[in-house]
């Protein structure tokens, strides 16, 4: 029997060894309540996820301390993306600060964005280079834009490319064809005024 301990001994270290060939990654996130910590704070973390392959994982002891809310879902910055996680461990990756806005919230996938709901399922499909949150139904979206930094180093601008809106249904109600953010936003306008009584 005790060569038996010796080999399963060896069998756990030799596969919890092999399951740790990823990568750590750092994190930060705001703790739930407890009353040693009644008004927690964001915090930073070493070694709170290990990323095997594409996949990452959340240690099990953050995942227990995170804040879930009462939508069951927190929020938490791993290595250089932020996440909204359901307490099972099940993430979806979403831009930085993301909040849901109307019951979606923006994800990239291929490099273009969608929408996905509180279950993290897929609502609206990746089609557009840029997407912004929906506001009163409607989202602006781009094609061809791309990031620039804007003169004062802090912030990023959407430039160029063609724009227009988008229903939640992913429909485009003002038609992705305007050269800017400008020009797309009167032609909404126009089409309010045009539907109105």
């Amino acid at each position: 029997m005790p060569g038996l301990l010796i080999v399963v001994a060896v069998l756990v270290t030799n596969c919890k060894s092999a399951t740790v060939t990823g990568e750590y990654l750092g994190c930060a996130y705001t703790p739930k309540q407890t009353p040693a910590n009644p008004y927690p704070e964001m915090q930073p973390f070493d070694h709170c996820a290990l990323r095997v392959g594409a996949d990452i994982q959340l240690e099990p002891k953050h995942l227990e301390a995170l804040d879930f809310g009462e939508e069951g879902l927190a929020t938490i910055y791993i290595g250089e993306q932020f996440y909204y996680v359901k307490p099972d461990g099940a993430k979806a990756q979403v831009l930085a600060w993301e909040e849901f806005s109307e019951g979606l919230a923006r994800t990239v996938i291929d490099r273009k964005i969608a929408y996905i709901d509180k279950r993290f399922d897929i609502r609206l499909a990746p089609q557009y280079d840029y997407a912004w949150p929906f506001e009163d139904g409607v989202a602006l979206v781009c094609m061809g834009c791309r990031a620039e930094q804007t003169a004062d180093g802090e912030h990023t601008a959407r430039v160029g490319g063609v724009w227009g809106f988008i229903d939640k249904t992913g429909n485009e109600v003002v038609p992705v064809r305007y050269p800017g953010h400008r020009e797309a936003y009167d032609a909404l306008e126009r089409a309010k005024a045009d539907r109105s009584p």
